[in-house]
């Protein structure tokens, strides 16, 4: 037998061999891979229902944070009895900044437009606490004073919390 003939030979067995192997190999590939993808997008649908939880939350937390730092509901919580004009208005301030600093980690979950306009109605609340606060007739009780607070806010006809609210329902409106 010449050498060729062997190699012949060889060939007749191992090429089969390796067609097999090839196809068996690219069989377990595509299965394989179909299994990994299978895995990814469950992963990405547990993930996107946690991340979707949260995001809710936030929505929530900053809808709760417009409540309670609108004018009325704060001079409902503060009262200002027994305290100066000028206590008064350092409170709400206090009040407004501490609800602000409650709900500062929201901003990861919500979009930075929405952010901004939450800041903005911070900023707002503060400018018009200060602006009443300053036209406050000096000497008088609490509740003259809540009444005050009360009369120039609805004057002045601008909620910003009400326009923060809207934003957050617009929001939440693109993922419902």
């Amino acid at each position: 037998m010449k050498w060729w003939e062997i190699v012949l030979e060889i060939l007749k067995y191992v090429l089969p061999a390796l067609v097999v192997l090839l196809a068996a190999y690219l069989l377990l590939k595509r299965m394989l891979d179909a299994q990994l993808q299978m895995r990814a997008m469950k992963y990405k649908q547990q993930t996107t229902e946690s991340t979707m939880s949260l995001k809710m939350q936030a929505y929530e937390r900053i809808a709760l944070f417009c409540e309670r730092v609108s004018l009325p509901q704060l001079l409902f919580r503060i009262r200002g009895e027994g305290l100066s004009a000028e206590q008064h208005r350092a409170s709400l301030l206090m009040a407004i900044q501490q609800e602000y600093e409650h709900n500062f980690s929201q901003q990861i979950y919500v979009s930075p437009s929405l952010w901004k306009i939450v800041e903005t109605t911070k900023e707002k609340m503060v400018e018009l606490v200060n602006v009443i606060g300053a036209d406050a007739p000096a000497g008088t009780d609490g509740g003259q004073r809540r009444r005050h607070y009360l009369t120039q806010y609805e004057q002045r006809g601008v909620d910003p919390t009400r326009l923060a609210l809207e934003a957050v329902k617009k929001e939440v409106a693109l993922y419902l």
